[in-house]
């Protein structure tokens, strides 16, 4: 098995996500606008398991990273 980051209702509608990671040692996710630039970073207290935010962005499409000491895995997040 390998890294793995899913969000679980996407396009997110009323401002709560919900992120599940597998095989995510040290991870830390990062949120960031389709140009790069980054909103928000959070470290992750488990292998696996998931994540939940609010979040308050504007509507729009949105880069959601999982960096980790076994890879890398990258999702988009679409927020009505």
């Amino acid at each position: 098995h390998k890294l793995s980051l899913q969000i679980a209702d996407n396009p997110v509608k009323n401002g709560h996500v919900k992120l599940v990671y597998n095989k995510a040692k040290n991870g830390e996710i990062i949120i960031s606008e389709m140009s790069g630039k980054k909103l928000d970073t959070f470290k992750l207290n488990n292998e696996s398991g998931s994540y939940e935010l609010k979040v308050n962005y504007p509507a729009g499409t949105y880069l959601v990273q999982l960096k980790s000491e076994t890879g890398m895995a990258i999702q988009k997040m679409i927020i009505k």
